[in-house]
Order: C-alpha cells, then sequence, then structure tokens
C-alpha cells in the first residue's frame, strides 16, 4: 500500500477477527483498509458512550475501535475489493472518476461533480 500514513490499516487473526486498527501508520502490518463499518446501533451507542468517557479525544474511529477491542468488543473484517480511494480529498476524488472511467464500458457517461460554487 502507498502512503500507509493515509489510512488505516486492519490487523486479523486467521479468523478475520479484528485485533487492531492501525491508525496512519508507517510500516503498517497489513495492507487491508477499512472503508466502511457496518454494527448495530447498540455498538454505535457504546462507541459514542466510551468517545464521551474518553473526553472526545479520539480524533479518528480507529483508536475509538481499538478501545473497544481491548475491553473485549469484537469487530469482525470482511475482505472485499482491490481498489480504494478516499473521495474525501480532491486526489483521491480524482482517483475515483479515473477508476470509474476505467471500468466504465464505452459511452457509458460518467458523473463528474463541478467545482464548488458559493451559495446564495
Amino acid at each position: 500500500m502507498s502512503h500507509p500514513e493515509f489510512f488505516d490499516a486492519v490487523v486479523t487473526d486467521d479468523d478475520d477477527r479484528v485485533l487492531e486498527i492501525q491508525v496512519k501508520q508507517e510500516n503498517a502490518a497489513s495492507s487491508w483498509i477499512w472503508g466502511a463499518f457496518r454494527m448495530p446501533g447498540t455498538v454505535l451507542a457504546e462507541l459514542h458512550r466510551r468517545w464521551l468517557a474518553r473526553n472526545e479525544r479520539d480524533q479518528y474511529i480507529g483508536t475509538l475501535v481499538n478501545d473497544y477491542i481491548a475491553s473485549g468488543g469484537e469487530a469482525l473484517a470482511v475482505r472485499a475489493g482491490t481498489e480504494y480511494v478516499d473521495v474525501g480529498t480532491l486526489q483521491g476524488y480524482r482517483g475515483a472518476v479515473t477508476l470509474l472511467s476505467a471500468q466504465a464500458p464505452a459511452g457509458t457517461p460518467v458523473v463528474e461533480m463541478p467545482a464548488s460554487r458559493t451559495a446564495r
């Protein structure tokens, strides 16, 4: 993975249980990164309680999930996909457009968002 410091690597055991999320760490132990979470509302509420109890210091959800796992919580990884781009960054957005353009059949329009405009 190029630039692991921009991503959160997911370290799992042989049964795909998440052992650790290495948050924006150089030399990450895994090339798998998370792109989404799925969880019941009760787990989301538990993560929120933990965030509040930790004085809202967790800037990244990965550190909060690590705390949840360390206290006995369980997270499972589902390995899917071969490419990931962070569309929250300009470089990632451009990468996504390029990726979609390369995968689209000839003649398929690719949706591009215009530059943001000031609301009137």
